[in-house]
């Protein structure tokens, strides 16, 4: 097993305010392009003839994997069936490969750090998060992290202490 996340530590991922989640592999779904109806955007395989105006736009295909949410250390997400994409894979006759992308195996447990995967023009984003990364997770409930194998405990309070504070909330005047 090879891990190669430098320089990031847990901490620093947590400090971007991505969710973390515990969840187990079940299966992939075919792979798809960052669009609205999943299928290659105008130009794709042209040769770029300028910069795209919005720097964030960019084609992606990504492949979707079934998950079971054991577990929200944080964020929104709920225990049960979820879907989390993973970039790289192939749809129709092209393939892109992303390195460093997660790279999960069906019946296996992960700690997923997911965060918003945009569409292709880089303005919206899609239904379905993006997982960043895969923490594996063995059967004794030890992460393997960044910053070496630790407890669920240590990684949960790793991640509270480093996760942004919401936003205070506004209150009413009388």
């Amino acid at each position: 097993m090879s891990i190669d996340y430098l320089p990031y530590t847990t901490a620093i991922l947590a400090g971007y305010g991505w969710d973390f989640v515990m969840a187990d592999v079940v299966g992939f779904q075919p792979a798809t392009f960052n669009t609205v109806d999943g299928e290659p955007p105008p130009g794709v395989g042209e040769k770029p003839s300028s910069p795209h105006p919005n720097p964030n736009a960019e084609t992606m295909i990504y492949t979707p994997v079934d998950v079971l949410i054991s577990l929200t250390i944080s964020g929104p997400s709920t225990p049960g069936p979820s879907r989390f994409l993973i970039a790289g894979g192939t749809a129709g006759c092209y393939t892109i490969r992303v390195n460093p992308a997660p790279e999960v195996e069906p019946g296996s447990r992960y700690v997923f750090i997911l965060a918003d995967a945009l569409d292709s023009e880089g303005q919206n984003p899609l239904p379905l998060q993006e997982a960043k990364f895969a923490m594996p997770v063995d059967d004794a409930g030890m992460v393997m992290t960044v910053d070496g194998l630790m407890t669920l405990e240590e990684l949960t309070e790793i991640v509270t202490e480093a996760s942004p504070s919401p936003e205070p909330q506004q209150t009413a005047s009388p």
